[in-house]
């Protein structure tokens, strides 16, 4: 059945306007020969919102993997499983992604499957690199305070998913989308402040204060490529 969600999705995924985005020094943290998975990935990269956005987000994790202390390596690591977060969107119909209006409480139930759709795609319990980004596809809409997708809260959510909660966020408010505006980069970067302890890990969220001219560098770089 997982399957064949898929060769559904890439009749989807033609009728969207293929990415002009080819710019190798934004796409750093693309990952590749990841067993299986590659043309999968490609599939989904089709989509120019999916890959400006997985783009982005990897950009803005690695730079707060940095910040924390992380090594180059492992920094690279989690950048990396993060450019997957979002692939199991691939499974979800393009329109209830992409409606200007309201979400029905259907529609808002199947989109929250991609969550779900990304962690069957890519959990494989004997390869640590797909494994981990199965676990980042499935809690990155995990909430600190437990209100999330899976009620997850606080250490229960694996450290990697909650630095990529808060670049996935910040990205999806600070860029414009079909259905909705952009926010300007300081205010973005104040909704995530301000929901520190509810929405986003409390320390994440010192390390993302302390990584604001970075984090701007990026915003700028990313817009002057759209």
């Amino acid at each position: 059945m997982l399957h064949l969600k898929i060769i559904l999705a890439v009749k989807d995924n033609k009728r969207q306007k293929p990415s002009p985005i080819d710019d190798k020094a934004l796409l750093l943290y693309k990952p590749e020969s990841i067993n299986g998975i590659d043309e999968i990935l490609e599939i989904f990269l089709q989509n120019s919102l999916n890959l400006v956005h997985v783009r982005n987000v990897s950009l803005y994790v690695h730079a707060l993997c940095e910040k924390q202390g992380m090594t180059e390596e492992e920094s690279d690591f989690v950048a990396k499983t993060s450019f997957l977060h979002d692939i199991g969107k691939l499974l979800v119909p393009v329109k209830a992604i992409l409606k200007s209006g309201a979400l029905t409480i259907d529609e808002y139930e199947t989109v929250k499957l991609h969550t779900q759709y990304g962690y069957d795609l890519l959990y494989n319990d004997q390869n640590e690199f797909l494994k981990i980004a199965a676990i980042i596809a499935k809690q990155h809409h995990e909430r600190y305070d437990g209100n999330g997708y899976f009620n997850l809260s606080g250490d229960e959510i694996h450290p990697y998913a909650r630095i990529v909660c808060i670049a996935d966020v910040f990205d999806a408010i600070t860029t414009e989308r079909e259905y909705k505006s952009a926010w300007e980069f300081e205010d973005g970067f104040s909704y995530i402040v301000e929901h520190a302890g509810s929405y986003f890990s409390p320390e994440n969220t010192k390390y993302f204060i302390d990584c604001h001219d970075e984090l701007y560098r990026i915003y700028c770089m990313t817009r002057l490529k759209l």
